[in-house]
């Protein structure tokens, strides 16, 4: 019998956000979405990029994000979110809904378009992705000068 305090969590149930297994920027991802889970093939992933000859500010005009989930049930709301040089201020660049089914130990792929994503000088940017108030994954960008 157990007769320390109860945990929070185990008196009020609450829905566990996905594990975030793969977080990756790219160019490109193309899924095979006739098998399960999806097959995705990442085109580009990169950690730096350098801008076209206009130099900055410059819009990315697409690039993706790529994001492997497991470890959770049901819809799940995810925020993706850009700073510049790790200072406090962020820009949201997009919201997505996940539906990871029932069975707790699927894998789901999912591959997150965006658009016109603005680099106003070269530096250190970062993605982070949030579900719910915690930021679940992050990626470094390095924006190189021309």
């Amino acid at each position: 019998m157990f007769c320390g305090p109860q945990r929070a969590d185990a008196m009020n149930p609450t829905v566990v956000p996905p594990v975030v297994r793969q977080f990756v920027p790219c160019l490109g991802v193309t899924c095979d979405t006739t098998v399960t889970p999806n097959r995705c093939t990442l085109d580009g992933p990169f950690f730096a990029l350098r801008p076209p000859e206009v130099g900055y500010p410059f819009l990315a005009e697409r690039v993706w994000v790529f994001c492997q989930l497991s470890d959770a049930t049901g819809t799940h709301t995810f925020d993706l979110d850009l700073s510049f040089d790790l200072d406090s201020r962020i820009r949201h660049v997009r919201s997505f809904r996940v539906f990871m089914g029932d069975d707790k130990l699927a894998v789901r792929h999912y591959a997150v378009p965006l658009d016109r994503v603005p680099f106003r000088r070269p530096g250190i940017y970062e993605l982070m992705l949030r579900c719910n108030a915690d930021i679940r994954a992050r990626a470094v960008v390095r924006l190189e000068d021309v």
